[in-house]
């Protein structure tokens, strides 16, 4: 009995499944990828895709930014390895419009500083409700992305009026102060 119980144990410590997006995503060796995951449960993890560049994969999907599920891992000498991914929302229509496109990719790359820098793990629902405004609403993209920065820098701890009419340059810089990084995405928009 005791064996089974520490067998137990042992796959609760190895496999994971968590709440996640794919944020960001980089080609690893001949057709792996390493992909970063902002996670309802614990922050920016980094993961490994194996297999996803070849024809056929069955967890491309999974290495597509943008797409939201619940990621199955393994962790395995400090390091996780997604073996599944159950989608919720790929936010795949994104795409279609290049600003939403873009504004799209700087909601990802902003969540996933911050989340760095604050190590909170609130930052995922921040996330997702900006994108769900991006692609769902009928709000511009501006619109969208405004109201998706004020939300992420209530969540850093810098509170802006939202009353001020405020730019979407003008939060930026304030976010970039307040990380202490320089987001590419928004070098696009200039």
């Amino acid at each position: 009995m005791r064996g089974e119980a520490e067998a137990i144990c042992l796959i609760k410590t190895i496999l994971e499944t968590v709440s996640a997006i794919l944020i960001k995503a980089a080609d690893y060796g001949e057709s792996d990828k390493l992909v970063w995951l902002l996670t309802a449960e614990c922050g920016v993890i980094a993961a490994r895709l194996r297999g996803v560049k070849k024809k056929g994969a069955k967890l491309k999907y999974a290495a597509q930014p943008f797409c939201f599920g619940r990621y199955q891992l393994v962790k395995k000498g400090g390091f996780y390895t997604v073996t599944g991914c159950d989608v919720n929302d790929g936010f795949y229509s994104v795409s279609v419009d290049p600003d939403r496109y873009m504004y799209g990719c700087l909601m990802l790359e902003t969540a996933y500083e911050a989340a760095r820098y604050g190590g909170d793990t609130g930052f995922l629902a921040v996330l997702l409700n900006g994108l769900k405004m991006l692609v769902y609403s009928e709000a511009s993209p501006q619109a969208a992305l405004t109201a998706y920065l004020l939300d992420l820098a209530d969540k850093c701890g810098y509170g802006l009026r939202r009353g001020d009419n405020l730019s979407i340059g003008y939060i930026i810089n304030h976010l970039q102060n307040k990380l202490q990084v320089k987001f590419n995405a928004y070098q696009t928009l200039d």
